[in-house]
């Protein structure tokens, strides 16, 4: 198993008792999971990656506790209910990748695999591509979408490099697109000493939310997972975009839901991949 982002914070923050039950809705390479099984508890697993599912059923081969379903977690309610897992103790989010999905799956949601396809759908049940977008919106549309889902500030620059560099040839791979953004953050009005690397991590996590419609998602899994809860239940959400945070705060605000740590718990500044994770506890 990978090192789970904020593992022990997580499993505090969920309260696992002996016997209770709980759902890891992104159970990714078992990380949570195993966590929460150590502790006594059962789990419902679920990923919308069935090569993860296939690992998870490896690494928990023979344990009684622990069911996985390959899924998405904007069904979280749905699946639940069919597994038997109502009025519930807890339910765990982490809205990230998992290392092997960046390192391994081969779908260009790394900006460090030069030679993969700009694809990034997570399930095959999705239609259009990163591709299919980058090589068919409209500058405005592509605008929006950088702007939108990265709050990137040279967002049109890189739009209209995009759409000028796919009247030549096809975006087809993630150095097509890396091409399109250098070139974009050649213009003019680009500050001298841009972190680029900055630049990349937002345009490409930008365009797995949308190609994979992921704040729609969250919306629904938080709404979903609540109504999972028993009187008193936790939900223990980890979010890596300043946007998906966002969210999770306007959802409790906006239902009157408690919330555990009035001080967002961050990741480990020291660790790349959690530096940028901030994690909320809600209580029913």
């Amino acid at each position: 198993m990978h090192n789970a982002v904020l593992l022990e914070e997580a499993i505090d923050a969920l309260a696992v008792q002996p016997g209770g039950r709980y759902i890891d809705g992104t159970a990714g390479e078992g990380g949570h999971t195993g966590a929460i099984v150590a502790h006594g508890g059962t789990v419902l697993a679920i990923d919308i990656d069935p090569e993860q599912i296939e690992n998870l059923k490896k690494i928990f081969q023979g344990n009684q506790s622990v069911t996985t379903v390959e899924g998405n977690y904007a069904d979280i309610q749905q699946i639940g209910e069919s597994h038997g897992f109502t009025e519930i103790d807890g339910i765990l989010v982490d809205f990230g990748l998992s290392m092997r999905q960046l390192k391994e799956a081969g779908k260009g949601l790394s900006f460090h695999k030069l030679d993969e396809p700009l694809d990034m759908r997570l399930t095959e049940s999705i239609e259009v591509s990163a591709a299919d977008m980058l090589n068919s919106m409209a500058v405005a549309d592509l605008y929006e979408l950088f702007m939108k889902y990265s709050e990137e500030l040279y967002s049109f620059e890189i739009a209209k490099s995009v759409v000028s560099q796919r009247l030549k040839r096809k975006l087809a791979t993630v150095q097509d697109l890396i091409t399109a953004v250098d070139r974009g953050l050649h213009y003019e009005n680009v500050k001298p000493g841009t972190d680029k690397i900055g630049t990349y991590a937002r345009i490409f996590q930008a365009l797995r939310i949308a190609v994979n419609d992921e704040f729609t998602n969250i919306k629904k899994a938080l709404a979903g997972g609540f109504n999972l809860l028993k009187h008193g239940g936790r939900m223990v959400v980890i979010t890596f975009h300043s946007l998906e945070d966002r969210i999770v705060k306007q959802y409790a605000v906006k239902n009157n839901i408690k919330v555990l740590n009035k001080k967002v718990v961050r990741g480990d500044a020291m660790l790349r991949y959690e530096r940028s994770a901030k994690m909320r506890v809600l209580i029913k």
